[in-house]
C-alpha cells in the first residue's frame, strides 16, 4: 500500500506533542498562554489516527482468516513493546526504592511486579495507550466484519451506545473488568475512548471502498472547522480565567466528553481541508514523517525516555508542577533531546530495515 505522507506527518506531530506533554512543556505553555489549543489533545489524535490507518490497512484483507492472522501478528508486536516498557518501569522503580532506602531489592519482587503488569493486573506504566490499543485492535475484526457486511447502522449504534454508557456509568467501571483484581487496560475510560479509534477505522475503511463515504470537500467546511476550533479555544480560555464554568462531564478528557469530541472533529476537518487546499505541500515534513512512519516503535521509545527522566527528576528532588518559569529552559532541553534521540533511533531503524530487505548480491561463481 502506498503510504499517505500527510498521515505520517500527523502521527509524527502527535508523537512530538505527546513527548512535549510528558516532558512537562505543556504545563509551562498553559501557564504562560492561559490555555492550550482547546479541548483536544495529542493522545486523542493519536488514537484516532491509529484507527484510520488500521481501516486503510486491514480493510484490504480478503478473508476472515487473513484478517485474524494479521490482527494476531499486530497484537503480538504491540504486546511485546508493552511488556518491555512494563519490565523497564518495574526495574526503575526498584532502583529508585533501593537508592532511597539503601536496601537491596529482591529480584523476585521485581519479577512479581513486572508479571502483574504484563497480565494487566496493575498499571505498571504511567502511560496508558498501549494496553488500550491492544483491546481496540482485538475488537477490530468484529468492527470490520460489520462494515464489510454493510451494517454501518449497527456499527455506529454499537459504538455510540458504548460511548454513551461510558458517560453515565463513569470511568472507573470501564478501566477494569471487575472480575477479581482490577485488570486495567490503560489510563482512560475504554468505553469512551474506543469512539476515537472506531471513528478513524470507519473513515479508513470507507476511503478504501469504491463509492464509500468521503468527508465533504468545500471551502465553507474549512471556514466552519476553523470557526469551531477557534470558538472552543476561546471557550476554554474563558473557563481557565473563571469567566464561566463548563459542566465537567462535557469536557472530561478521561471520559471523552461531548465537547472534546466536537473539538476533535473541528480540528480533524480543519487539517483535512488544509491538506486539500494545498495538495502535496501542506502537512509534509521529512523528519516528522520519519517519526510517523515508525509510530509504534517511537511511542514505545518515548515511554522509555519518559520513565527514565521521571525517576531522574525524583532523584534530583526537582518539582515538576511547582517549578518556577525559569525551569522552562530545563524542561525544553530535555524535551528537545528526547525528540532528537527519537529521530535518530527511527532513522537507524529504517536504515536497518532497508538493509535487511535489500536483495543479496549475485554470486561471483
Amino acid at each position: 500500500m502506498t503510504r499517505i505522507r500527510e498521515l505520517d506527518f500527523l502521527r509524527g506531530c502527535m508523537l512530538i506533542a505527546m513527548t512535549f506533554d510528558h516532558m512537562w512543556l505543556t504545563f509551562h505553555f498553559e501557564r504562560f498562554l492561559v490555555s492550550s489549543i482547546g479541548y483536544v489533545s495529542a493522545a486523542e489524535g493519536f488514537v484516532f489516527l491509529s484507527g484510520l490507518v488500521a481501516g486503510l490497512v486491514y480493510s484490504r484483507c480478503s478473508t476472515r482468516r487473513e484478517l485474524a492472522r494479521k490482527t494476531l501478528a499486530r497484537l503480538g508486536l504491540i504486546y511485546a513493546y508493552y511488556v518491555a516498557v512494563s519490565i523497564f518501569y518495574s526495574a526503575m522503580q526498584g532502583a529508585a526504592w533501593a537508592g532511597a532506602t539503601g536496601m537491596p531489592v529482591s529480584p523476585a519482587a521485581l519479577i512479581y511486579r513486572a508479571a502483574r503488569a504484563c497480565l494487566f493486573v496493575e498499571r505498571a506504566t504511567p502511560l496508558g495507550i498501549l494496553p488500550m490499543y491492544l483491546l481496540f485492535i482485538a475488537l477490530m475484526p468484529l468492527s470490520l466484519d460489520l462494515l464489510k457486511n454493510g451494517k454501518r447502522g449497527a456499527y455506529w449504534t454499537l459504538w455510540l451506545a458504548t460511548w454513551a454508557a461510558g458517560q453515565f456509568l463513569g470511568g472507573e467501571a470501564w478501566r477494569q473488568t471487575g472480575l477479581g483484581e482490577a485488570v486495567r487496560f490503560g489510563a482512560f475510560n475504554l468505553a469512551a475512548w474506543q469512539l476515537y479509534f472506531h471513528a478513524g477505522l470507519f473513515i479508513g475503511f470507507e476511503a478504501r471502498r469504491p463509492g464509500g463515504w468521503r468527508a465533504p470537500r468545500a471551502r465553507r467546511w474549512l471556514a466552519l472547522a476553523a470557526a469551531g476550533a477557534l470558538a472552543l479555544f476561546a471557550y476554554k480560555c474563558a473557563a481557565r480565567l473563571n469567566w464561566l464554568e463548563p459542566p465537567g462531564w462535557l469536557i472530561s478528557r478521561e471520559n471523552g466528553g461531548a465537547i472534546r469530541l466536537l473539538n476533535g472533529a473541528c480540528v480533524a476537518m480543519l487539517l483535512y481541508q488544509t491538506a486539500l487546499l494545498f495538495p502535496g505541500k501542506a502537512l509534509r515534513g521529512g523528519w516528522v514523517e520519519l517519526l510517523g512512519r515508525n509510530s509504534l516503535q517511537v511511542f514505545a521509545w518515548h515511554c522509555f525516555f519518559y520513565i527514565a527522566l521521571r525517576f531522574v527528576y525524583e532523584a534530583m528532588g526537582w518539582d515538576i508542577f511547582g517549578a518556577p518559569p525559569g525551569m522552562l529552559i530545563r524542561d525544553a532541553v530535555f524535551a528537545l533531546a528526547a525528540i532528537a534521540v527519537l529521530i535518530a533511533a527511527a532513522g537507524a531503524l529504517e536504515r536497518w530495515g532497508k538493509q535487511r530487505s535489500a536483495p543479496a548480491l549475485p554470486s561471483a561463481r
